[in-house]
This record gives C-alpha cells, sequence and structure tokens, in this order.
C-alpha cells in the first residue's frame, strides 16, 4: 500500500523561507514565484507561484494515514501562528496520495477529533486515490 501525505503551502509571492522560519523545519521541497527549474523530461519550467511542501515520510513511516496526518498537525500546531496568515500565503492543504500494487480496496477512516482538528487551523484536503 502507498501512503503519501505532505502539507503544501502556496502563494504567488509566498517565501519559502518565511514559511522554513515560522514552522520550525526546513521543508521536503520549496521554490519561489519566478524560479527556475528542469522537469523530469529535463524541460526548463518557470515555476507560477510560492511553494512549501513538507512531505510526511520523511519523517513517519507509518503505514497509517491517521499518523501522518497528527504529525503534520503536530507541526502547525508548534508554530502558535495562523499558517493561513503568513505574509503571501494563498493556499494551505494536505495532500494525501493513497494506493496499492494491486486491485485491493483502499480502506481508511479519519475520525471526528482529526477532522476537527483540521477545520480549526482551515487545511483543505486534497485526495489522489490510485
Amino acid at each position: 500500500m502507498v501512503i503519501e501525505v505532505s502539507l503544501r503551502i502556496l502563494g504567488d509571492s509566498l517565501s519559502p523561507d518565511d514559511v522554513t522560519e515560522a514552522l520550525n523545519i526546513e521543508p521536503t521541497r520549496s521554490h519561489f514565484k519566478g524560479d527556475e527549474t528542469l522537469s523530469s523530461k529535463g524541460k526548463k519550467r518557470v515555476m507560477k507561484s510560492g511553494y512549501w511542501e513538507l512531505d510526511a515520510r520523511e519523517k513517519h513511516d507509518s503505514m497509517q494515514l491517521i499518523d501522518h496526518l497528527n504529525y503534520l498537525l503536530k507541526i502547525i500546531k508548534a508554530c502558535n501562528q495562523d499558517i493561513k496568515s503568513l505574509a503571501g500565503c494563498q493556499s494551505v492543504e494536505f495532500s494525501i496520495i493513497l494506493g496499492t500494487a494491486n486491485d485491493n480496496t483502499i480502506e481508511f477512516a479519519l475520525d471526528s477529533e482529526i477532522l476537527k482538528q483540521i477545520v480549526e487551523i482551515g487545511v483543505d484536503l486534497h485526495f489522489t486515490i490510485i
């Protein structure tokens, strides 16, 4: 089974350095709007917005979705600041990718307490099931 959960913060004028400082943790990936990178096919790309991402798999090897979400929520709560109020922030989301290597059913649950915490901090949920 595949479980990938990341915290993503985006915004046209977002400074990834400011996010890193506020959350006191280095991102997995980040860039400023206008930065140039190479795609996986070697094509030059210009980034359309500022971006900061923390992939929970780097610090957490659990196969339970709830464990990954709790890890990221703990980081957000520790910053003692509304992350949506960071300068340049337009979007804060949890990206959740779930999949299996075969045709097995994917089953997960989000209890009311975790959903309450997500709603309180205003993080959007984006699911991809593969």
